[in-house]
């Protein structure tokens, strides 16, 4: 549904010019440098790049930190304990080695490595089984609550573990709510919501 969910996303990176106002402790955004947004805000898009490099490296990119966490919180400790190299296994050209949910989730641990203040994920779990994505979600409840972490996503079906959702019609009309009052309230959301969810666990009524 092209309502501008990614130009909302790029909006909130500065990268993006807006009307309005968007605030972060009471500065406006578009008055903070290049670098202090880069400290502050952390990004993945829904295209991300892997390098030609390690595990480590493409989620560190050379900085000497412990990934052990961040690996457990995207669910790939699992994967890692079967391979080999372990960390310093190598990737191949654009992560060609790895499968595209593993792909998906090394952009995903680099992207939440320094816990920043922000956080904006564009489309993150389009490559993941819908289990591992429940998981993920829970991780991030767990321990990222010092972050303001925004998930950007058409999948609405775990959506149920959201705190507050932007529902972005084309129109540009908003809903803003709580899931259990967007079931009440947005038809919209309702339907999409009830006919992703029935493909796991059974209906939701409204």
């Amino acid at each position: 549904m092209a309502s501008g969910k990614s130009t909302l996303g790029l909006a909130l990176l500065g990268l993006y010019p807006y009307h309005g106002s968007i605030k972060i402790d009471g500065k406006e955004l578009k008055d903070y440098s290049d670098y202090e947004r880069s400290q502050m805000i952390s990004y993945l898009g829904h295209k991300p790049q892997l390098l030609s490099d390690t595990l480590y490296n493409n989620i560190t990119l050379g900085q000497d930190q412990d990934i052990t966490a961040v690996l457990a919180d995207v669910c790939f400790d699992t994967d890692l304990a079967a391979m080999p190299d372990g960390e310093n296994t190598l990737v191949g050209n654009g992560g060609i080695r790895l499968s595209g949910g593993q792909q998906a989730r090394i952009a995903l641990a680099r992207t939440l490595l320094n816990k920043n203040k922000i956080i904006v994920l564009d489309d993150p779990f389009s490559a993941i089984d819908m289990k591992t994505e429940e998981k993920i979600i829970e991780n991030l409840k767990k321990h990222y609550q010092q972050s303001l972490i925004l998930l950007i996503s058409h999948r609405l079906a775990i959506f149920n573990q959201i705190n507050r959702i932007m529902l972005l019609h084309e129109d540009k009309t908003v809903d803003y709510g709580t899931h259990e009052e967007l079931l009440k309230s947005a038809t919209l959301y309702a339907t999409i919501f009830n006919l992703q969810y029935a493909e796991g666990a059974g209906r939701i009524e409204p």
